[in-house]
């Protein structure tokens, strides 16, 4: 059975009422399903994705000091200095236990 849900939260959703054997999620999604209780076995790969995720500032967001604040901030090194990186482009396998 192939199960294509449009998100990744609707696929845990899916996955943990019994849709599927094996789930490749993101790490945020799989540990806020951990700690809220749901029964799941949780394996860390050795090797993992890039997710990049390009930015731009638009034509209005150049004058707009709190879009120039958050793009500065995402950019490569603030983003690995916060742990922005490690976190969000992580994913993990889960398994039902």
């Amino acid at each position: 059975m192939v199960s294509e849900p449009s998100s990744g939260s609707k696929a845990l959703s899916a996955f943990i009422a019994g849709t599927g054997n094996v789930l490749l999620a993101y790490e945020s999604d799989a540990l806020n399903a951990f700690v809220t209780g749901q029964k799941l076995q949780i394996v860390q790969p050795a090797q993992n994705l890039l997710i990049q995720n390009p930015a731009a500032l638009t034509t209005t967001g150049t004058s707009n000091p709190a879009a120039v604040a958050f793009y500065d901030f995402s950019s490569p090194r603030p983003a690995r200095r916060s742990g922005c990186n490690s976190t969000f482009a992580r994913r993990l396998l889960l398994s039902p236990p």
